[in-house]
């Protein structure tokens, strides 16, 4: 091997290593940019999943508040207008303004009226199982309100999960003393679910906590421990997928939103990555020494 070779030889070895050093360290930083952009914007779009369902909430509860100030409301729960309801729940009003779930009780916890939208036959039927453990007079309900114009909770009824917003029974002129709650809710049902999928963009999914699929499992506790609702796993290199923690009347979530999120930046700056340094590295093995 002469030297002319061996020098050709050497200077080739130095720019490849060179050239793979170079390509390696610049894609593994790259990566991370690109992985760090991925997961804001994840985040972003899980935060729309989170304002949809507070835009729920909050319609709900000026709704309720409309219904709960109000002195039919109030006479009513204190036995003084038995046609109220009657009256003033016709079934086509409530299905205008979307609510599926409908309930007042008083302050002794007894329920005056309960009724839920069933699905099935197009009309409002009277609720079954009890809801004492929401608005009976311990109920969870009355503790929260203690402190609050109004809280938002999930709540099962008849085997439907419901996103329910309860409020204080009151006179028109906002004066008390409190005569009972009313709660307002909205069943989650596909009907929902694509609302909350359209005006958010990010395809979701509603499982109640317990029954939440295998393949989703575990959830990692330690990351809503104080009630932080979301968090983000990774799946694959092309897809996350983001949690949304809903809770109930105790100190557990009852439900979970489940996004899927494209990692759509991610993987365009891979590739972005592979095709520019890909295209150095032809460079500097055509640029080595005749």
């Amino acid at each position: 091997m002469n030297v002319k070779f061996r020098a050709i030889l050497i200077s080739a070895i130095i720019l490849i290593a060179m050239g793979a050093g170079f390509f390696l360290l610049t894609s593994q930083v790259l990566s991370s940019q690109f992985n760090a952009l991925d997961a804001q914007m994840n985040q972003r779009d899980l935060q729309q999943v989170v304002k949809e369902v507070q835009r729920i909430y909050g319609e709900m509860t000026t709704l309720a508040k409309d219904w709960a100030l109000w002195d039919e409301s109030y006479t009513f729960l204190k036995g003084q207008n038995p046609t109220f309801t009657e009256e003033n729940f016709h079934p086509q009003a409530l299905r205008s303004i979307s609510i599926d779930l409908v309930v007042l009780s008083d302050t002794g916890g007894l329920i005056r009226f309960a009724q839920r939208y069933d699905q099935e036959s197009e009309r409002y039927v009277p609720v079954t199982t009890s809801l004492q453990e929401y608005v009976g007079k311990e109920g969870a309900f009355w503790r929260w309100l203690d402190s609050r114009e109004s809280t938002e909770r999930l709540i099962v009824a008849d085997g439907h999960v419901y996103f329910v917003t309860a409020v204080p029974v009151l006179r028109t002129s906002g004066e008390g003393p409190v005569a009972g709650l009313l709660l307002f809710g909205r069943e989650i049902n596909e009907q929902l679910l694509d609302q909350i999928r359209v005006n958010s963009g990010v395809a979701v999914e509603f499982y109640r906590y317990d029954e939440v699929p295998e393949n989703y499992l575990p959830l990692p506790k330690g990351q809503w421990e104080g009630q932080n609702p979301l968090f983000r796993v990774s799946v694959s290199n092309d897809v996350m997928r983001g949690f949304y923690l809903l809770w109930g009347a105790g100190e557990q979530p009852l439900g979970v939103l489940v996004a899927t999120l494209p990692r759509q930046i991610y993987l365009a700056g891979k590739n972005a990555i592979f095709f520019l340094l890909g295209g150095d590295g032809c460079c500097w093995s055509h640029c080595s020494p005749d």
